[in-house]
């Protein structure tokens, strides 16, 4: 079937197969009997027809696979066939889509690489020849950045070594090329260790209590409340929810298993005050292809937090505030890391230090009973 894509076209289809898209030749959007869909483009030469997969939707958008498939419309155009064509004149934009298309498109943390390549790449580098760019223009970058925000452009540093590796293991660049982002030195990054406190907690819950949305209200408490990190809730649908076991199952997190959450009395007021919506499955439903909140809203929670006096506390603290909570409340790290859903001990260990106070405690009590008994012994001996 032919027609012209648009996001409601991809979104709505329901029957498996292919639309093919009148836009662009030999473009098509598969739709699988499972519901994924993924843009593919089909080419006959030499009575050989061969299909590239360019990537799953939403991961790649209908702009973005439109310009892969001109691009590779131009290519046959030019005789050259796709499964063994010259990459190396191609642009750093022509790289960014196949990297997206082939490689972020299928990862769990893919929407940053996304975001940083049409932030920060994009805008500068979208035209430049692949070879052409070398380490001064990724030490321009990286300085760019850095200036306000050092974490972020460590980041594209190392997404930029991941992209050039990717262009030199799919022909962009001879086995030979250097890497622009190699022998850069990163920003020093300071161990991010903040939480809110038992002071600033009062504070921050009347400040989050102060918004009208009920869904703004609830998701922050239930960051707090839960743990979760910020898209797993924003993923979850009515269907995750068990009310009758209280519990939460998270299909897809980011260790890569299934996770089952059970949920306190508190978790549970919190999401069932949450209002649903009767055309949504999600919890949090929004916006745009996916139909729901990528990440918590921004500009709502950079006004909480301003109201709060917290400005530099982000999304992710009030998971590292769940897990400082329950280390100083006595709970071991292994099951402080089993109610995070950490893949390792390691990365839990963060809030080893919280835990000092609940072991300080004990200790006082074992050393008190050490020298009363020590104590009462030497006195013993001393009598008899």
């Amino acid at each position: 079937m032919k027609r012209k894509l648009s996001q409601h076209v991809i979104e709505t289809a329901k029957k498996p197969g292919i639309i093919w898209d009148t836009e662009c030749p030999h473009l098509g959007i598969c739709v699988f009997p499972s519901g994924q869909r993924s843009f593919i483009f089909y080419y006959r030469r030499n009575k050989k027809l061969t299909k590239l997969t360019i990537g799953q939707h939403p991961g790649i958008m209908l702009a973005n696979a439109r310009r892969i498939g001109h691009m590779y419309n131009t290519q046959l155009a030019l005789g050259d066939d796709l499964a063994t064509r010259d990459k190396q004149a191609s642009t750093f934009g022509d790289l960014a889509d196949d990297f997206i298309a082939r490689h972020a498109s299928k990862k769990k943390t893919g929407y940053h690489d996304r975001r940083r390549i049409e932030k920060h790449l994009r805008p500068v580098w979208g035209r430049k020849h692949v070879d052409k760019i070398k380490r001064p223009d990724m030490r321009d970058v990286h300085e760019r950045i850095g200036r306000t925000a050092p974490y972020e452009a460590n980041r594209v540093l190392s997404l930029v070594s991941k992209i050039y590796s990717f262009a030199i293991e799919e022909g962009y660049l001879p086995d030979t090329a250097a890497n622009p982002a190699k022998r850069i030195p990163k920003y020093k990054e300071e161990k991010r260790d903040r939480w809110v406190t038992a002071v600033d907690l009062p504070v921050l819950a009347n400040s989050i209590n102060a918004e009208n949305d009920p869904r703004i209200r609830a998701g922050l408490w239930l960051y707090l409340l839960t743990g979760l990190r910020n898209r797993e809730l924003m993923r979850l649908k009515w269907t995750d929810y068990d009310p009758d076991q209280r519990m939460l199952k998270l299909p897809d997190t980011k260790p890569g298993r299934v996770f089952y959450l059970p949920l306190s009395t508190a978790a549970v007021e919190m999401l069932e005050s949450i209002p649903r919506d009767p055309h949504s499955p999600w919890i949090f439903p929004g916006p745009g292809p996916s139909g729901h909140w990528l990440e918590f809203p921004r500009q709502q929670w950079y006004r909480i937090r301003k109201r709060a006096g917290m400005p530099d506390l982000r999304i992710h603290d009030l998971r590292r505030t769940a897990g400082s909570w329950l280390a100083s409340s006595g709970e071991s790290l292994i099951l402080v890391g089993k109610a995070l859903n950490q893949s390792t001990l390691s990365t839990t260990e963060v809030y080893a230090h919280l835990a000092q106070d609940p072991l300080r405690e004990a200790l006082e009590k074992h050393g008190s009973k050490i020298i009363s008994f020590a104590d009462i012994k030497s006195r013993e001996a001393v009598e008899g």
